[in-house]
């Protein structure tokens, strides 16, 4: 999942679940960014999405045993307490207090069928 383009570098930002956050590759959230140059400055929503989401992130640069430290303001952010859980979300990752996880899936009463019922695939691929 981690390109070498990434240089061993992770950008977490809040996710768009509640306490959930976003984990990119730095490369992809480079691509994710530069999107956000076509705002104009008085795009007031724009500017405010900008300011929460991007000005939450945080960096973070993995050492040579692929670890990293993540400050307790992030940490809370999803209310991780000890667990976590990671989610493959194609690009990107999305990181859950297991706990929350579990209730917000329960919450939705929808499974996968349900959803693959619900979404129109471009190209029929899981149908």
């Amino acid at each position: 999942m981690i390109s070498p383009d990434a240089n061993n570098t992770l950008v977490f930002a809040p996710g768009f679940e509640k306490n959930t956050l976003i984990l990119y590759p730095q490369d992809e959230w480079k691509v994710l960014t530069n999107g956000f140059k076509q705002f104009k400055i008085n795009n007031k929503p724009a500017q405010q999405f900008i300011r929460r989401f991007v000005g939450s992130a945080h960096t973070v640069t993995m050492d040579s045993q692929g670890r990293i430290m993540l400050p307790q303001r992030i940490l809370n952010l999803a209310q991780i307490k000890s667990d976590l859980l990671f989610l493959g979300m194609v690009n990107k990752l999305e990181v859950w207090n297991p706990e929350n996880y579990s209730a917000y899936t329960e919450a939705s009463g929808l499974g996968l069928d349900d959803l693959l019922e619900e979404i129109d695939f471009p190209d029929n691929s899981l149908r």
